[in-house]
């Protein structure tokens, strides 16, 4: 989840560079790692809601995810549209995803499961 969130913040980061120097193929590119690094973090915070909720809150913690998920989306476009500028748009959706990250973060509480090796390439 770090890593995908570091990778989209520094995408987010390029395309506003790219935007403001008119530098459409990088900006093409950070686009494209910008929007892959969101998807990690995403399967990540998907991952970790099954893991971290028990079996009989699972599709209520869903619905909730979804519902957070078209939340958020709505939200960052109607504040692009209301509020934001094109050029105040990138720094608002960085400090988006390091926020998010931040809290999840510091408030998510993953516990080993006990004698469980830990993964590795060989498997």
């Amino acid at each position: 989840m770090l890593c995908g969130a570091v990778c989209g913040f520094l995408g987010l980061l390029v395309q506003w560079y790219s935007r403001v120097h008119v530098l459409p193929q990088l900006y093409f590119l950070a686009f494209f790692v910008s929007m892959l690094s969101l998807n990690i973090v995403y399967v990540a915070y998907s991952g970790a809601l099954v893991d971290l909720v028990s079996p009989d809150q699972i599709g209520q913690a869903n619905g909730i995810m979804g519902g957070f998920t078209v939340l958020g989306a709505s939200l960052g476009f109607g504040a692009f549209t209301a509020i934001l500028t094109v050029e105040t748009c990138y720094p608002f959706f960085c400090a988006i995803l390091l926020g998010s990250v931040c809290i999840t973060s510091l408030f998510m509480n993953e516990i080993p499961i006990a004698g469980q090796k830990p993964w590795s390439w060989t498997e």
